[in-house]
């Protein structure tokens, strides 16, 4: 596999592949952990560097600068060092870093009838200029580059065929001299110029929540194709059409058995488990007890040749035993039904043996998380649960709570979850997956049906393998088990074949083994965790708690520490190691940063520290009903969602409102600091500006389903700008999620006359942009809160 390059390179010129394929090839997926910093052309990665995914950023030292639009960001290279990097501004400008000499800004005011609606921009190193793709028309605008930098906005412009109006993101390819387009919602590659009319450029998979889309070189200075997701994960996906550099694995069909031909018959067998106690594969089929070859047997016991010793029934508690998996230790089956989005857990009893009268039985609901549960996977390591979630191109890990057993997410259970996406990987609509014991790894199946996914336990990209295609028709459940000759591992794998549904009395069930090669390990991004955030006072320092972890690949591990922001200076006493203690000589909020780099990636992690000026008192209150977060669209009030748009909901404006009541903060009281603390609840990253005040009131009333009930509310005085980096993670509360210092507004409000301990507070939300977090109606315990800090 092939990974971005982050050590200082010399120019190299590029020569265009003598005979490229047609057809892009996914060469690696990579975490947005990784934050693949490139150095600006002569200068060092740690003084002013850029990095093009997963989310583009520019660091000058130990400032990060986001750009505000991904697909308006693009760069060109002199071998991996950025030469040029250029940027449209939402507000009609272009921003130009040129270092193909020395270093130079250049903004350019472009007029506002130049572009209606930009969906991408490239720099044309070719012709030196830079290409806006208007999808108004669509046309392709480009600007030389001279022209950009003596301030003269004269643009070419270029027509496009229709297609284009849907493209998102443009790149040019230095290897082809082309200019490619992406339709992120098929995938489809567009090219211009076309040299062959009609001829497609490629197809990538889709990315519906496309975020940034751009070449950059790779390890060997082949510009390869990076398109990110702004899903949930973030994930990047790489795409080559240099065969050469990526690395291909297949299996080896060792066996096939015929599980139609068992006595009674499986058809469709759907899920598959070794209990290694026993030395036996159990097989579970979800569909036998539809059809009328049914002779009350759906849970088979098998050698790992394929000879059943015993065969028994689930149709008591279930009809649709789709996953199965065992957890040795405890001699406890889990059994999926994806009809009911439950999972049935078995515990054997003393006689070890499976639907006997010594069995207890218990189930839990996942409809919350996962509405196709498929096949199951236990890992007796970690004793976590996998699921794959079908229909939702997702897998799940589930790890038990604090009370030590699986019993589902809140509001059912306690258990921690672990959502990955697998489309971006290279693998669709998942109907098996397994843990492999020999590695740890987890490996999945669905579509297509000839490639094995394989990730790690943190659900990262590890590889694929290409499954040989004899007879493979319709793959469902995986497990792991040693080979049923010779020495080493096997993956057993049991295929339905013809659904019952389009074939009544079809019986073509089938199991094979296959010889699966072993993974070779590659360097994987550092881990850097920078602790929970910490509140001091000005005359103790605030001890961090960071996290730096690695692979030991390809050398020893890097450790910085900075701070980003705040007033006075910081002193760090150890910042070279992840746990240490910083002094500040001013109280306020500081943005401290842990940054590791094992010399190919970089990982880096923030930390907030409020430094208060003398002891203080806390107060904390979330949203505790949900008619006390709202949203005015127009003039309707609507006290129901589940999420709240911050500010723009599609189209519409609108004005956010969030009451907290019972608030124990004393009149006279002097508020040292305060904030919302908000929880994501979808990706958004375009620019945003919000502003907050409080209203002007001694105990703010509940919001009514009355025309205007927000926006009539007199405001205090005093209010806060906001302008938020991009939420890119849902269900993250951290640092990105909480607002600036609020201590003007609250003093305000508790300075009023008629303010009591006990009162409520009200703080209404106006501005541009978009960042989505979650409701109480959505989930109380991902409720907006409010923490205040005072002294008497």
């Amino acid at each position: 596999m092939r990974t971005f390059l982050v050590k200082c390179l010399a120019a190299t010129a590029l020569v265009a592949q003598s005979s490229p394929s047609p057809e892009p090839q996914l060469a690696g997926v990579h975490e947005p952990t990784a934050r693949f910093w490139r150095p600006i052309r002569g200068f060092a990665s740690a003084q002013l560097a850029y990095a093009p995914v997963p989310h583009p950023v520019l660091r000058d030292g130990a400032a990060l600068h986001w750009l505000p639009d991904p697909l308006l960001a693009s760069a060109s290279w002199a071998g991996g060092e950025v030469e040029q990097l250029v940027f449209a501004w939402p507000h009609r400008a272009l921003v130009l870093l040129d270092a193909s000499r020395s270093p130079e800004w250049h903004v350019l005011a472009v007029p506002a009838s130049t572009w209606t609606s930009p969906a991408g921009i490239c720099i044309d190193s070719a012709r030196e200029q830079v290409v806006l793709l208007d999808a108004a028309g669509p046309s392709l605008l480009r600007i030389d580059l001279a022209d950009l930098r003596g301030g003269n906005a004269v643009f070419e412009s270029t027509p496009l065929p229709p297609s284009w109006s849907a493209a998102k993101g443009i790149a040019f390819d230095v290897a082809r001299d082309r200019i490619l387009g992406f339709e992120p919602h098929t995938g489809a590659l567009l090219q211009h110029p076309d040299t062959e009319p009609g001829a497609s450029a490629g197809t990538l998979r889709p990315v519906p929540e496309l975020l940034a889309f751009g070449f950059a070189p790779a390890e060997n200075l082949d510009h390869d194709l990076f398109v990110s997701s702004g899903d949930q994960r973030m994930l990047t996906s790489q795409w080559t059409w240099n065969a050469a550099g990526i690395d291909v694995e297949t299996a080896t069909l060792l066996g096939t058995v015929a599980t139609s031909s068992w006595s009674p018959p499986s058809p469709d067998p759907s899920a598959i488990a070794y209990d290694d106690l026993r030395d036996r594969l159990i097989v579970n089929d979800g569909e036998v007890d539809e059809m009328p070859i049914y002779a009350g047997a759906n849970a088979f016991e098998s050698s790992r040749t394929g000879v059943v010793s015993r065969s028994t029934t689930t149709v008591p508690y279930t009809r649709e035993p789709v996953g199965v998996t065992f957890h040795s230790a405890t001699r406890t089956f889990y059994i999926s039904d994806d009809d009911a989005d439950r999972i049935h857990v078995l515990d054997t009893g003393p006689d070890g043996l499976l639907h006997t009268a010594d069995d207890t039985r218990r189930s839990f609901v996942v409809n919350n998380f996962c509405t196709d549960p498929e096949d199951l996977a236990f890992d007796n390591t970690t004793g976590e649960l996998w699921i794959a979630g079908g229909e939702t191109n997702l897998v799940h890990r589930l790890r038990p709570g604090s009370n030590g057993i699986f019993d589902g997410t809140a509001p059912n259970g306690d258990d921690l979850l672990l959502t990955v996406a697998v489309s971006p990987l290279g693998v669709s609509d998942p109907e098996g997956i397994a843990v492999r014991p020999s590695d740890g790894g987890v490996y999945v199946i669905g579509m297509p049906k000839t490639t094995l996914l394989h990730v790690d336990a943190a659900g990262q990209f590890v590889r694929t393998i290409t499954l040989p295609s004899t007879g493979l028709r319709k793959p469902a459940g995986l497990v792991f088990a040693p080979r049923s000759s010779g020495t080493g591992d096997s993956l057993y794998l049991v295929d339905r074949g013809v659904d019952n549904d389009s074939d009544p009395n079809e019986n073509d069930g089938m199991l094979f083994e296959y010889g699966v090669p072993g993974s070779t390990p590659g360097n994987q991004p550092p881990i850097a965790n920078a602790g929970p955030d910490v509140t001091t006072v000005i005359t103790q320092p605030a001890h961090l708690a960071g996290i730096a972890s690695d692979d030991g690949l390809p050398g020893p591990l890097t450790i910085q520490w900075s701070r980003l922001s705040g007033p006075g200076s910081a002193t760090f006493a150890t910042p070279n190691q992840a746990a240490t203690d910083v002094t500040f000589s001013a109280a306020g909020s500081h943005v401290c940063q842990l940054l590791v780099t094992d010399g190919e990636f970089a990982a880096s992690d923030t930390v907030t520290v409020t430094v208060q000026s003398a002891p203080g008192t806390a107060v904390e209150r979330a949203i505790a009903h949900g008619d006390d977060d709202a949203e005015q669209r127009g003039t309707t009030i609507d006290r129901a969602s589940r999420s709240l748009e911050l500010v723009v909901d599609g189209s519409v404006s609108q004005i956010v409102g969030m009451r907290f009541q019972s608030l124990a903060i004393p009149p006279g009281a002097v508020i040292t600091s305060a904030y919302l603390q908000f929880t994501t609840d979808k990706n958004k990253s375009i620019a945003t500006q919000l502003s907050i005040a409080g209203q002007a009131s001694d105990n703010a009333p509940v919001f009514l389903a009355v025309a205007n009930n927000i926006s009539s509310r007199p405001r205090t005085t005093a209010t806060v700008g906001w302008a938020p980096v991009p939420w890119t993670i849902v269900g993250e509360a951290g640092p990105n999620q909480r607002c600036p210092d609020l201590a003007s507004i609250v003093q305000e409000i508790v300075s009023r006359p008629g303010w009591v301990s006990g009162n409520s507070m009200v703080f209404v939300i106006t501005g541009t942009g978009t960042r989505t977090a979650a409701s109480f109606n959505k989930n109380p315990s991902r409720a907006p809160r409010l923490l205040v800090t005072y002294t008497m």
